[in-house]
């Protein structure tokens, strides 16, 4: 809350467990959600919409999937408001990437309770993502990732696997690196999956890389969708930030 500070552990489970009051704002409701689909990756945009709009749209698409629409990012409305996000909504969708989009300059979102609602009702394996590191901060505490986060085993004792950043085909170090690359200097990034990226730079690198291109002109043709995502994850004022998070 604004004049506030949150001091201790978040009790997910308590905030989780809480009611939900939908959100009463006129303009609100008059906002624009929509699912986007190219090349197999799905993303629902929601604005600012209300929960009841998004749960009525995406039950029928839920519906025809068995009971969970699987998408790859939800942009989690409202900027995180707890009125905006329901467990009804959450329990519609197979997602593994949650998107958090304010500063929390007004409002000071995202608030907690919609946060430990994704925890606890997000799915069994997933990603928040903030685009300001102090909306992150909150959620970025061992005390926390201890209950809510389990670490994939290294692939070997002698040679841990680890996510790996290339810019431009060259290995540049960790992800903790790319906090270093300037934003303006990048054209687009590229995810590999641990079988795509052991294939492309050999062994190594069981957990996936992440490719930084810093030209548009690229040897491979498959990253023209990777060129809208970075361009929607680039916010004038800040970065975003993966906290990963998976349920025991």
């Amino acid at each position: 809350m604004p004049g506030f500070e949150s001091f201790g552990t978040v009790n997910i489970d308590a905030l989780s467990a809480g009611p939900f009051t939908p959100d009463g704002s006129k303009t609100n409701v008059t906002s624009i959600g929509f699912l986007f689909e190219f090349d197999g990756k799905r993303i629902v945009f929601t604005g600012d919409a209300d929960d009841g709009r998004l749960v009525a749209s995406l039950q029928p698409l839920a519906a025809a999937e068995g009971g969970r629409l699987r998408i790859d990012a939800l942009k989690v409305a409202h900027h995180g408001s707890d009125h905006n996000l329901s467990t009804d909504l959450l329990d519609l969708l197979d997602c593994k990437r949650y998107l958090i989009s304010t500063s929390g300059a007004r409002h000071s979102h995202p608030n907690e309770t919609a946060i430990a609602r994704i925890l606890k009702h997000g799915g069994p394996g997933k990603e928040l993502v903030f685009n300001y590191r102090d909306r992150a901060t909150r959620w970025d505490v061992e005390a926390l990732k201890s209950n809510w986060l389990r670490v994939r085993g290294p692939s070997s004792f002698v040679n841990p696997s680890q996510i790996w950043v290339y810019l431009d085909e060259s290995r540049f170090g960790g992800v903790d690196r790319l906090r270093e690359l300037p934003t303006t200097s990048v054209a687009f990034v590229h995810w590999f999956s641990g079988i795509e990226a052991s294939a492309r730079w050999g062994p190594g690198h069981d957990d996936g890389v992440i490719l930084v291109a810093t030209r548009l002109e690229y040897p491979d043709r498959i990253f023209v969708r990777e060129r809208l995502f970075c361009q929607f994850t680039h916010p004038k004022a800040g970065e975003w930030i993966a906290c990963p998070f998976l349920n025991d």
